[in-house]
């Protein structure tokens, strides 16, 4: 009987992995209908994944950036002042974070995802609970954000060639190559850094989930989710 229910668990799991390239075309072709469908089902772990996927490749190409600034002068300099240590002392703590560096990624990564949809859909449960006065159930709006937050590792997976190739190459998907910190400041340039094209499709992509999750009208969910992000922004700027 336990062999019974492990193999229609692991036809579930093949199932749903054969779906993800399906889901993820229809995100992108046909996102009311894709949602709508994907809502109420139990698949939501699957663009968990993929995102999870996407941010450890794209952080792991990232490390020799890291390195190297780990290894630079400045941040040699500043590690001492922050912990009030000497040469020898900072020299093996920073030798330490360089080693550990490419097992803190397959930690951070999926904590950052998990947390991130989790946080996310929390808050938009509030605002729908609050805001539009209705209730829906927490997994509804988790398995909504998780979808529509796939787009996310788009842009991860594009970069990630880029990073092989050089590792100071990025795909251009904000303002930031044009407007600098040396030309619109570093608070108005770290709040563009987030606004990319990619986070208006995700935004979109929300707001599209919104209106089905509570049945409102696409520009009060709009509304919402884009105040949302523009506070996220701001939060994004005063801290960096």
């Amino acid at each position: 009987m336990n062999e019974t229910k492990n193999n229609n668990n692991s036809g579930t799991i093949s199932e749903h992995l054969r779906e993800l390239p399906v889901r993820l075309i229809g995100i992108v072709l046909a996102p009311r209908r894709t949602l709508s469908h994907v809502i109420d089902e139990n698949g939501y772990w699957l663009p968990i994944l993929f995102v999870i996927v996407a941010l450890t490749g794209l952080k792991l190409t990232m490390l020799p950036e890291v390195y190297e600034y780990y290894s630079t002068t400045e941040f040699h300099d500043w590690y001492k002042d922050v912990r009030g240590v000497g040469d020898e002392i900072a020299i093996r703590d920073i030798e330490r974070m360089i080693s550990s560096a490419p097992f803190l990624v397959f930690i951070e990564a999926p904590l950052t995802i998990i947390l991130g949809t989790a946080g996310i859909a929390m808050l938009l449960l509030i605002v729908g609970r609050f805001g539009f006065s209705q209730r829906t159930a927490y997994r509804r709006v988790f398995s909504m954000v998780a979808w529509a937050s796939v787009i996310s590792g788009f842009p991860m997976l594009l970069n990630i060639p880029l990073k092989l190739i050089n590792h100071r190459l990025f795909l251009p998907t904000n303002l930031t190559l044009i407007l600098t910190p040396e030309l619109v400041g570093e608070f108005f340039s770290s709040f563009i850094s987030i606004v990319d094209l990619f986070l208006v499709w995700q935004v979109w992509l929300l707001s599209i989930g919104l209106t089905l999750l509570y049945e409102i009208s696409i520009q009060r969910a709009v509304s919402s989710i884009g105040t949302m992000f523009v506070c996220f922004g701001i939060l994004n700027a005063l801290f960096a």
